[in-house]
């Protein structure tokens, strides 16, 4: 398992979630894995840092060492700021964390 996130492989909890589709191309079923990093971004409610680390964990995950040209990195994280909205969308309740 790893962060939903931004791919950590460290969990330390599970925030339970809706199933949910972004369009035809995208969706979530069940809770989303949270690193601790990531944890402390959503509950402080800090969804623009949670948006920025996700976007740019995302590059160095997939395509590690290479530079990030300003208008994929754009198209990126538009995509994920879509998927992060319909996890606020549909997230349950912090009760739920496991």
């Amino acid at each position: 398992m790893i962060c939903d996130f931004c791919s950590s492989p460290n969990i330390i909890a599970s925030y339970p979630c809706k199933d949910f589709t972004v369009g035809d191309v995208f969706g979530s079923e069940g809770g989303w894995t949270v690193c601790e990093d990531c944890m402390k971004l959503i509950e402080t409610g800090d969804r623009s840092r949670l948006l920025h680390r996700s976007a740019i964990k995302y590059f160095k995950v997939n395509f590690p060492g290479q530079p990030i040209p300003d208008e994929l990195f754009r198209v990126v994280k538009n995509w994920i700021e879509l998927l992060h909205e319909k996890f606020w969308e549909n997230f349950e309740s912090k009760e739920g964390i496991a």
